[in-house]
């Protein structure tokens, strides 16, 4: 799956894993997880169709919300995984990837709650088997 390329990335990815470790979730956080944290989900996933039908190539969104107790903290992960993520081509955990795209980064969160989120939304065009 291409959830697992995306995740391998981050958590090979040595500014990503100094600051969340294994903290990178589907959907949501666990409750009273420890920040820094990113949280993963698919917000698109579109297909390449032609006049013979499926092309089997994807190109589908996802938004990485990168939590931190504080702004810095928020924006210094989301800088890593952009980084990390932006332009990469090749393979990650079996899967072939075409090209991994940063479309957005913006500013969110909740500083009431002492929490703060960058969102990264990353493209990922890959080959479905």
């Amino acid at each position: 799956m291409v959830e697992d390329a995306l995740v391998g990335m981050l958590e090979n990815a040595p500014g990503v894993a100094a600051l969340a470790a294994d903290r990178i979730y589907p959907i949501e956080m666990p409750p009273n997880t420890e920040l820094p944290a990113i949280v993963y989900q698919r917000i698109s996933g579109p297909r390449v169709h032609s006049h013979s039908g499926p092309s089997h190539l994807a190109h589908p969104l996802f938004q990485l919300s990168c939590w931190g107790a504080d702004q810095t903290v928020a924006k210094t992960l989301a800088d890593q995984a952009r980084c990390s993520l932006d332009g990469f081509k090749g393979v990650s955990r079996g899967e072939d990837i075409h090209g991994m795209l940063v479309t957005d980064v913006r500013d969110s969160g909740k500083p009431e709650e002492g929490s703060y989120r960058v969102i990264v939304e990353v493209r990922i065009w890959h080959r479905e088997t």
